[in-house]
């Protein structure tokens, strides 16, 4: 998410800037003593990344800078303590922890520029508001991560799933209760999870999961998600070797990408135990490991090993 930086000083204003801009500077005549002292501002990309403003002058002698509030800046890579005399060039950094909960942070920097001995000292004050989101973070015995992998999100707003591909389990965040998971495991149903990788929601809420370790899929159904049914090797013509990504399109076919076998399994709508398996030989398969659906029902897969990217019409 882009967050804009606001530069204000005594000698104008310096517009709300994009993420992409390269930065602002403004100029003031500061007497006769002193012929200019710059401002400039970078590009701050969010919390927990940090942005950095620098000041220079023409014939300045010294700065002193304070900065209010303090926390999480940093001048000439030190981190601030208090109002500290500089050189005729200097800059501060903003590195704003991740975690904050404030919707913005605003900083003021006011700096005190001398030319010479019988100057009088310039002052200028320049305020940074850094807008950014807040964060919660799961964790947490209840929710059972272990290494978790994938995520998807279906049309109910449930959170399905995280893949703990450590400990052989899906965990659900159900919509508007987050803080109350289910955690759907082999010890408590068979559902055959043996490393499960990726998930996808089906456009009828059924939930997909690969399963990277047993050469199989998951499918939790709508509405049952206790009474899982497995497709794997064992049953059927899958060709499963390393499942790696999954994805549903709106006609309900469900795609699956064989990292190992270089190859991606179609399962058709209504028709699951009927696959057909596309080889890497003659779409050029090389390690698939993504796979996305277009709006206008078009596969793509991408190779890791290709490197290169299919389109299946």
């Amino acid at each position: 998410m882009g967050i804009p930086l606001r530069l204000v000083s005594v000698a104008g204003v310096c517009a709300t800037v994009a993420l992409l801009l390269a930065g602002c500077a403004q100029q003031a005549a500061l007497g006769p003593d002193i012929a200019s002292l710059s401002t400039s501002t970078a590009t701050l990309a969010s919390f927990g990344e940090s942005t950095t403003l620098r000041w220079s002058g023409n014939q300045i002698r010294a700065y002193s800078l304070s900065v209010s509030p303090g926390s999480g800046v940093k001048i000439n890579g030190t981190a601030y303590t208090g109002p500290v005399g500089l050189g005729t060039s200097t800059h501060a950094s903003i590195a704003l922890p991740s975690n904050t909960t404030a919707s913005s942070v605003v900083y003021t920097f006011t700096l005190v520029a001398t030319g010479n001995a019988n100057a009088t000292p310039t002052t200028k004050t320049t305020t940074v508001t850094v807008e950014g989101q807040t964060a919660t973070v799961y964790s947490g015995s209840k929710y059972g991560f272990g290494a978790p992998f994938g995520v998807a999100v279906d049309g109910r707003d449930n959170i399905w799933m995280i893949t703990n591909n450590g400990g052989n389990s899906v965990t659900e965040l159900p919509a508007g209760n987050y803080t109350h998971p289910t955690v759907y495991s082999n010890s408590n149903g068979s559902y055959g999870f043996n490393h499960p990788r990726t998930v996808a929601a089906d456009a009828n809420g059924n939930i997909w999961i690969t399963n990277n370790g047993g050469n199989s899929v998951t499918e939790l159904p709508a509405g049952n998600y206790t009474h899982p049914t497995v497709y794997s090797n064992s049953n059927g013509s899958y060709g499963f070797n390393y499942p790696y990504a999954v994805a549903a399109d709106a006609t309900g076919n469900i795609w699956i990408t064989n990292d190992n076998g270089s190859s991606v399994t179609e399962l058709p709508a209504g028709n699951y135990t009927h696959p057909t398996v596309y080889s890497g030989s003659k779409y050029s398969f090389v390690g698939p490991r993504g796979v996305a659906v277009d709006a206008n029902g078009n596969i793509w897969i991408t190779s890791y090993f290709g490197p290169n990217l299919t389109e299946l019409h």
